[in-house]
């Protein structure tokens, strides 16, 4: 039995497999679902089926050909900004760009759906603004009306013809 410390595909890593653990050692090649594959473990020479239970089975990662799913796009694109992290504090001039195809266009539509949302909010609050001094409106000619029938009954009585 083993204890698999790290997978990596295609071709070996160049540090050495003691950098995840102090006795591992580096197996490989093996051909896995159609991958070369090369362990760290410590312990004995893992088998196929060991390697090929830790490896997801997700139709654009590890497992095969297809499209990756959205976590394994996530990580390789931190993966990427670590990257560039690291050159940045190296001083390299060249620093590679991460394009995400089709984000500006949803960007951009994102922008305009937000420019629309403020236009008829500002529309919104002018239309309230108007409605509460109709509201205003109408309650000071109740009041008047109201004052009106008042002194009119004062005036002219209750109007019982004596």
């Amino acid at each position: 039995m083993s204890a698999i410390r790290c997978l990596y595909l295609d071709r070996p890593p160049a540090f050495p497999p003691t950098d995840q653990h102090p006795d591992a050692v580096r197996f490989g090649p093996f051909e896995v679902r159609g991958r070369i594959v090369y362990v760290d473990a410590v312990g004995a020479r893992p088998g196929e089926d060991e390697i090929a239970a830790l490896m997801p089975p997700s139709p654009g990662g590890f497992g095969g050909p297809g499209p990756p799913t959205i976590t394994e796009a996530i990580e390789g694109l931190t993966d990427r900004v670590v990257a560039v992290r690291v050159l940045k504090e190296k001083g390299m001039a060249a620093l590679p760009k991460i394009e995400i195809k089709g984000l500006g266009d949803k960007v951009k539509a994102a922008r305009d759906g937000i420019t629309a949302l403020r236009a008829s909010f500002e529309s919104l609050g002018e239309e309230t603004r108007g409605l509460q001094q109709d509201v205003a409106d109408v309650t000071d000619q109740l009041r008047q009306h109201r004052a009106d029938l008042r002194f009119e009954a004062e005036t002219l009585g209750n109007g019982s013809g004596s």
